[in-house]
This record gives C-alpha cells, sequence and structure tokens, in this order.
C-alpha cells in the first residue's frame, strides 16, 4: 500500500471538486499536464475522454452548460501498485429544468511518478474493481 499514493489522490479529488470552482493550482500540480479523464459519460455512452489541462476545462464547460455540481468524497483506498479507488457521491441540478439528482460514482485513479495520470469513472463498483485489478 502507497499511503503517498493514497494522500495525493485524496488532496487531487478534493481540489478537483471545490466549489465554486476547482482550486486550479493545486490541480494543476497534482494531476499530470497529460491526465486522461475518463468521465462517467464517456465511461458509460462511449464519448470521448479530457485530456489534459485544455480538455479539462472544455470539459468543465460543457458539464456546466447542462448541470451544476458538487461532489463529496466518501473514501479511498490504495490497490496498487499505481492506482487508488475513490467512493464519491455527486449531487447535480439541471441548469434549464432545475432538476436535482444524487448519484454515487467510483473512480479509478492512475498514479506514476508523483502525479496522476488517468481517471476512469464508474457508476457500477464492481466494473471499477475489474478495472483496478493489477494487470496480469
Amino acid at each position: 500500500m502507497s499511503q503517498e499514493n493514497l494522500d495525493l489522490v485524496v488532496r487531487a479529488i478534493q481540489a478537483a471538486s471545490k466549489r465554486p470552482e476547482p482550486d486550479f493550482e493545486t490541480v494543476n500540480a497534482l494531476y499530470h499536464p497529460d491526465h486522461v479523464l475518463v468521465s462517467l459519460v464517456a465511461n458509460t455512452l462511449g464519448e470521448g475522454e479530457a485530456k489534459g489541462a485544455a480538455g479539462y476545462k472544455a470539459w468543465l464547460q460543457q458539464i456546466g452548460d447542462a448541470v451544476s455540481w458538487e461532489g463529496d468524497l466518501k473514501g479511498a483506498v490504495d490497490v496498487g501498485p499505481d492506482k487508488v479507488l475513490v467512493a464519491t457521491v455527486t449531487r447535480f441540478k439541471g441548469v434549464s429544468s432545475g432538476i436535482e439528482m444524487e448519484e454515487r460514482t467510483w473512480c479509478v485513479v492512475t498514479v506514476a511518478e508523483g502525479q496522476i495520470t488517468r481517471t476512469d469513472v464508474y457508476n457500477d463498483p464492481i466494473q471499477a474493481l475489474e478495472a483496478a485489478r493489477p494487470s496480469e
């Protein structure tokens, strides 16, 4: 178990989820410049990944046009050697509809050389656990 990876991921998720806007200084320090975000929509519907800071910014803008959201970190466990599994609860409110919903998600976060290089988001904990398993 890598306590360093666990601490890094917790700090990074908290910074990225900060409201009214993410703590971009911390995000830029902890996420690799070529970080890949495979959001829940991308994983579920096969839509594109957000790559790097520009991709994350575009993803935030796109999601912000449809919903306002805030997320809470509910737990994290190092599943090693380079992966951390994170449980979150995210609350959404439709920008035009006003409809509110809450969703639990699981993120498989990959760490390399002290930075987060990839985040895959799932709405099914079994899929997240399978994705977090080390490759053989």
